[in-house]
């Protein structure tokens, strides 16, 4: 989700006029953490290439660096995904913060429901109906503009991303066939009850 590389924080968050410490606290590490992750793995790996998974707010990385290195990954799996524009208006509004302001303040890759749209690559998304953190009218806007193939599996009666505790076999269901695909091996024969997935 959040790897406290590269000397940060480890605590990320919007920043505000009136936040203490505001440079310690921010956003910005979240994608240079991420590509120093993967530049790690594809040199212990002596891979050429990863597929990301990224769950609630490390979904927001995996699709910018997705974006921005598309020879180095070759899938993305987001689960519970953030629609961090939608986000912020919907708390910002609440809590009668300066949505504007704080929106001009984020790195604009990490606007997920925007960056998807240069995504190439295979996208496979998982999204929880009873998820109030990342809900999953937002979370279907980042599939809906998603260019490339795509599969989205759904689990409607739990919330933000318990599928892969609570429904663990419809959650590997969804992910093995998937990971198999991308990475051009044979997919394992699981014993699991199938997800309510749609393909496109």
């Amino acid at each position: 989700d959040f790897l406290p590389l590269n000397n940060t924080s480890g605590v990320p968050v919007l920043p505000t006029r009136d936040s203490p410490n505001r440079e310690d606290r921010s956003l910005d590490t979240l994608i240079p953490d991420l590509e120093t992750v993967v530049a790690w793995a594809l040199v212990h790996t002596g891979q050429s290439q990863v597929t990301l998974l990224g769950v609630s707010l490390g979904t927001m990385p995996s699709v910018a660096v997705a974006v921005r290195y598309p020879e180095r990954v070759n899938a993305v799996v987001l689960d519970s995904p953030v629609a961090l524009g939608d986000e912020i208006e919907r708390y910002g509004g609440l809590l009668r913060l300066p949505v504007v302001e704080i929106i001009r303040a984020v790195d604009p890759a990490l606007i997920s429901e925007n960056t998807i749209a240069a995504l190439d690559q295979p996208l496979l998304m998982f999204v929880h109906g009873r998820d109030r953190v990342t809900p999953p009218g937002p979370a279907r806007k980042i599939y809906e503009r998603a260019p490339g193939p795509k599969e989205l599996v759904e689990f409607p009666g739990l919330s933000h991303g318990m599928g892969q505790y609570l429904a663990t076999e419809q959650y590997v269901n969804g992910i093995e066939p998937f990971l198999a695909r991308v990475w051009d091996v044979p997919a394992i024969a699981w014993r699991y009850v199938p997800a309510e997935t749609t393909t496109r």
